[in-house]
């Protein structure tokens, strides 16, 4: 086979997959669950990570939380540890029950855990960017609005809210990213 027929394949595939856990997430009940992840799912590192051993730690009767990895390495050390976690490639099901049942993602980049983009799609689910950090961030790539500072634009404010770490870094994003002061938050 081809590429370009491979990878048509793995597009209708996905459409199909997609179209029937849409469907499917109204038959399930959400949860307390909170998913937290790195900004790779490979990675068990950023702020994010020591937010998820904090909250794992003294966790509260009313949330269950969990980390997103596709890291054997990763779950091993979860497991060791008696940490609640979510790997698609380990287990699938839980993973897509989990996601499905979650009320908040928290993810420390621009990128939310947004699998087949079902989460775009999900306004019950609360999507929280710890925001790893400012430097270049803060400074608008350019003043002409290309597609790549449009795209930029658009992943910030795909979040409920964003935490950044001063408030002078707040009120720069809030320029730079055209995002809405209810959506942004310096604690």
């Amino acid at each position: 086979m081809n590429i370009k027929f491979k990878m048509l394949i793995k597009y209708i595939f996905k459409k199909i997959l997609f179209s029937i856990l849409y469907t499917f997430k109204f038959f399930i009940k959400k949860k307390n669950y909170i998913i937290i992840q790195s900004y790779s799912p490979y990675s068990y590192s950023e702020n994010s990570r020591y937010l998820f051993e904090y909250m794992s730690n003294y966790q509260s009767k009313k949330y269950k939380i969990f980390w997103n990895t596709e890291s054997d390495e990763i779950s091993k050390f979860f497991v060791k540890q008696k940490l609640n976690y979510i790997n698609f490639r380990e287990n699938p099901i839980k993973f897509i029950y989990i996601f499905l049942s979650c009320k908040i993602l928290i993810d420390c980049g621009t990128k939310f855990l947004n699998f087949l983009g079902l989460a775009s799609y999900d306004n019950k689910i609360i999507k929280i960017s710890i925001y790893h950090g400012g430097g270049p961030k803060t400074m608008p790539i350019s003043k002409i609005l290309t597609p790549e500072r449009q795209q930029d634009i658009n992943d910030h404010n795909s979040f409920n809210y964003i935490n950044f770490s001063s408030d002078f870094l707040k009120k720069n994003c809030e320029d730079n990213f055209q995002l809405d002061k209810r959506k942004t938050l310096s604690l």
